[in-house]
């Protein structure tokens, strides 16, 4: 009688720093009811994997539900997978910090459901080959990764009906392929259609296929959960595998690991599944190539970890081992994988999620200065995104500054200790995928009785979203300079339809330290009606003890033409304000106060010379699960000037600017 092994696992993540009505939704439409419906099945036995910080919230709002999971444990229908505790990509963690991580969600999986872990979930299965060295070590014995990962290794098309093994330098991995035909499949076509599909795949030969994905699609993702739960998606499914249940056999992993045999040897290349394979153009770390937000976070992690290993390993302050610890679960946070990347779940679009990396950076930092002593102001010179050239952090009693002197000398990360925000956690918009698709879009393209996955959503949750889609050309952040003709308007500017005359927005600056103070200087050019003219630029940054600080800008005409110009001044900020989302023009204009209303906060600046200031939205346009979507990221100033500098001549102002 022709058979099959059908293997399933579910994986259960909410991020750091998602809101917390999303993750009841999630909890009332999807972990509750799944987990009820297989009680009701006693025959049914899968593996069920939650991050860390679901557990964490399941823990504290939910702990009926850890005592209902455990109970299943102990019925023998869930065996639970270990993983990064914060869900990290572990293959961009130092090694210390991924084995760290494993070690602290296998204890609270022994804690929480007395099980001890075999298998481990790959955060969106993000596979390079060093990682069997990191869960051998953890005493993993296997994990799931997508087929994608296995065609690629061994060729085929075919579909992929067994298990392998894998080593490095001797260290052994069980290998287990996902089925990408079920993943789109399940639960988006009639239960028996996935019956029918398994009798196809069924033979003599004793072999298996393996479902795995995310439980949110089962209730949770946009329209599914009438189809899985009141139209009885679920049940019907899992009852249809108990009648089956003569060639339907359902296993647990660590059983199918006990009885069978790996196929092969088999070595993965770098992968991840075919979603995230086109997202990231072949290769997950491509996303710290594409966006600089996403390596400045990355790098940023990176430096603290090194922060505590050398506090750790030959620091000549006594630290105690809980102070670490706290350190430690600060960084783990912010390893976090959501907002690294971007994809049709948002990711790295989504500020709140930056918010909470950088929360937890900072968080950590100031636990680390407070095991030791420091006086401000601190200066450091440090290739932090490691692209070969130096960047500089001026640390003060409230702030903290981070410049990039070959780019513009531009302030991309202001982080007030007081309230651990990163006041730059801005975004720059560039071209997507999706964006060329977006003229195309039909908003209904659902008349149909079964679901779309959210991978054939291709709605819009708005109308008029192509009018938005400006792409940037350079990074937005703080203290960019420009020169632009006098006739220039706010509109032309911010919809980036202008001509720069200058060549300091993004040029090489050089700097110097001096006590509470930085000087940058360029040397630079204006082109003006055919003309060249010199001009060197001073912008020096005065540092002190208060949660302020001033700008003061100096600018010569080195040339024997006058210059005819307006000078910018731009900050891009991550702050809500809605008096200034729509483009303005304000003159005469010497002192502005903008209330932030996401982190309550209030930012003042005052100048010495009156200005026209320019104010706009930073809005991006990205894919979500439920289509494409308007998002504010922040705020952009425009402090303008207009100039007529003779030869010779020297043009100055102030700018200060204080956080209330």
């Amino acid at each position: 009688m022709k058979k099959i092994n059908f293997l399933l696992a579910v994986h259960c993540h909410q991020p750091v720093g998602n809101f917390g009505w999303v993750i009841e939704e999630a909890y009332n439409k999807a972990y509750l009811p799944f987990l009820n419906i297989v009680e009701s099945h006693p025959k049914i036995k899968l593996a069920i994997h939650f991050s860390g910080s679901l557990l964490d919230w399941l823990s504290y709002n939910r702990p009926e539900f850890l005592k209902k999971a455990k109970q299943l444990v102990e019925r023998g229908q869930l065996e639970i997978l270990t993983g990064g505790y914060y869900e990290p990509i572990l293959s961009i963690l130092p090694e210390r910090d991924a084995i760290s991580q494993i070690k602290i969600l296998s204890d609270s999986i022994r804690k929480h459901f007395g099980y001890e872990p075999k298998g481990a979930w790959l955060a969106e299965r993000v596979w390079e080959p060093h990682i069997v060295r990191l869960l051998n070590t953890s005493n993993v014995l296997f994990t799931i990764l997508d087929d994608t990962h296995f065609r690629t290794a061994l060729n085929t098309d075919s579909e992929i009906l067994n298990f392998y093994i894998t080593e490095e330098n001797g260290k052994t991995l069980y290998l287990f392929p996902v089925s990408k035909k079920l993943r789109y499949s399940m639960p988006f076509k009639l239960p028996q259609d996935n019956i029918d599909f398994l009798r196809n795949i069924a033979s003599e030969q004793d072999e298996s296929i393996v479902f795995a994905d995310d439980i949110e699609k089962f209730g949770f993702w946009p329209k599914t959960y009438k189809w899985v739960y009141e139209e009885r998606w679920l049940e019907k499914f899992l009852s249809l595998l108990e009648q089956n249940s003569d060639w339907i056999r359902i296993m647990s992993f660590y059983e199918y690991l006990n009885t069978h045999r790996p196929s092969a040897r088999l070595y993965i290349p770098c992968a991840s599944y075919s979603e995230m394979l086109e997202w990231s153009g072949g290769f997950f770390r491509n996303f710290l190539a594409k966006y600089p937000e996403a390596n400045n976070m990355h790098k940023r992690m990176l430096y603290i970890s090194d922060k505590i290993d050398s506090l750790v390993q030959g620091s000549r302050f006594k630290v105690q081992g809980s102070e670490i610890e706290k350190v430690r679960r600060f960084l783990y946070k912010a390893q976090n994988n959501d907002a690294y990347w971007h994809g049709v779940f948002g990711g790295l679009y989504l500020n709140h999620l930056r918010d909470s990396v950088y929360f937890n950076l900072i968080e950590a930092e100031k636990a680390l200065e407070g095991l030791s002593k420091k006086r401000f102001p601190e200066f450091e010179v440090i290739d932090l995104d490691a692209d070969g050239k130096e960047e500089l952090i001026a640390r003060t009693k409230d702030l903290r500054f981070y410049f990039s002197p070959s780019v513009g000398a531009n302030l991309f990360e202001l982080d007030y200790l007081k309230r651990s925000i990163n006041i730059v956690n801005t975004i720059s918009r560039q071209p997507e995928f999706y964006h060329r698709k977006l003229k195309d879009i039909k908003e209904d393209r659902t008349n149909q009785k079964t679901p779309l996955s959210i991978h054939d959503i291709l709605g819009v949750k708005e109308k008029g979203l192509e009018k938005i889609l400006i792409y940037d050309q350079y990074r937005k952040v703080c203290l960019i300079e420009h020169f632009f003709s006098k006739d220039t308007q706010a509109k032309e500017f911010f919809a980036n339809e202008y001509s720069e005359l200058g060549d300091f927005t993004t040029g090489d600056f050089k700097f110097e330290t001096k006590k509470n103070n930085i000087e940058f200087t360029r040397g630079g050019i204006l082109k003006l009606n055919g003309a060249l003219i010199n001009l060197d630029l001073k912008k020096i940054i005065a540092l002190n003890n208060k949660p302020s600080f001033k700008v003061l800008y100096e600018i010569k005409n080195d040339s024997k033409v006058d210059a005819e110009t307006t000078f910018a001044v731009e900050f891009n900020m991550s702050i809500g304000c809605p008096p200034f989302r729509d483009i303005q023009e304000r003159v005469n204009i010497k002192e502005i106060l903008l209330h932030d209303e996401w982190h309550n906060l209030k930012l003042k600046f005052r100048l010495n010379k009156s200005c026209s200031l320019w104010t706009s939205a930073l809005e991006t346009v990205s894919e979500s699960e439920s289509g494409l979507e308007r998002t504010l990221q922040g705020m952009s100033l425009l402090f303008c000037w207009n100039l007529t500098l003779g030869q010779g001549k020297v043009w100055d102002v102030e700018i200060e600017t204080s956080i209330l």
